[in-house]
């Protein structure tokens, strides 16, 4: 029986990174949106701030990741980012006026960019063309595992714990968050040359499937007209969906928890 490919070891990773760094980063928040606010007594005004701060943090660092990626390599980016987003998380579980929550919802949105983006470039490394696209697929699959963990767990802790219960949800996804960049620091690689768990075959020559294509300014212009389109619409339902299945319609725990990451998965499945 052969080897394992190494390659997959770093897919299995990057699930973990993106449950946390992605799923935890980005989409816990709706989820502890209603406890906070009851708890800070914060208006949504606020509360719409610092979801806007993650965002902010987000869209810089998607922008800034790729370049940083390329100077000191993935890997590093990766873990530097996980360990930015959990002290963020452990920051945000302490703190109680708006400044430090902004900052910190802020660093945490950058944190979530930097290990989505530089994770992503990993696998193709490690796969050849045929099958790059099921490698980096179920990387990708790893923010759904976050929203379905998310909207699993956090309702449960939520009706356990009372009113404060937000700041011990922050806790625990901050903790994951850190176990999961130390086991990126152990298990992952750059380059398929940093281990002995070579596929079949594999020429340590070969490129990985990073190949030009011709730039067509046109469509890039109106993917991004699309895409700006559908972010502004989208980021105010993942927000506040919860909330309004909480004070609104007076939704249990236990079917906000079902429901909520159901219907926040299909609205990422297109993100």
């Amino acid at each position: 029986m052969g080897k394992i490919h190494y390659g997959w070891v770093i897919v299995g990773v990057g699930v973990l990174v993106k449950m946390t760094g992605l799923g935890f980063g980005r989409f816990a928040y709706p989820m502890l949106l209603p406890n906070m606010r009851e708890s800070l007594s914060f208006s949504y005004g606020e509360m719409g701030l610092l979801s806007g701060a993650i965002m902010l943090g987000y869209l810089l660092f998607s922008l800034i990741g790729g370049m940083l990626a390329t100077r000191f390599g993935p890997k590093r980016i990766v873990i530097a980012s996980l360990l930015c987003g959990s002290l963020s998380m452990y920051s945000i579980s302490r703190s109680s006026g708006f400044s430090p929550l902004l900052f910190f919802c802020f660093a945490m949105g950058a944190g979530a960019a930097g290990s989505h983006i530089s994770i992503t470039t990993l696998p193709m490394v490690w796969f050849e063309e045929r099958r790059l696209g099921r490698a980096v697929g179920v990387v990708t699959g790893g923010t759904g595992l976050g929203i379905i963990v998310t909207g699993l767990l956090l309702p449960y802790l939520l009706f356990q714990l009372g009113k404060e219960a937000w700041r011990q949800c922050w806790f625990l996804l901050a903790l994951i968050t850190f176990f999961v960049a130390v086991i990126g620091w152990i298990l992952l690689r750059e380059k398929p040359n940093q281990t002995a768990f070579l596929p079949p075959g594999f020429d340590g020559e070969k490129r990985s499937c990073l190949f030009k294509r011709e730039s067509n300014e046109l469509t890039l212009k109106a993917i991004f007209i699309i895409y700006f389109i559908f972010g502004f619409s989208y980021n105010i339902y993942a927000t506040y969906f919860v909330a309004y299945m909480v004070e609104e319609i007076r939704l249990t725990a236990k079917t906000q928890g079902i429901s909520g990451p159901f219907l926040a998965g299909c609205a990422w499945g297109v993100d």
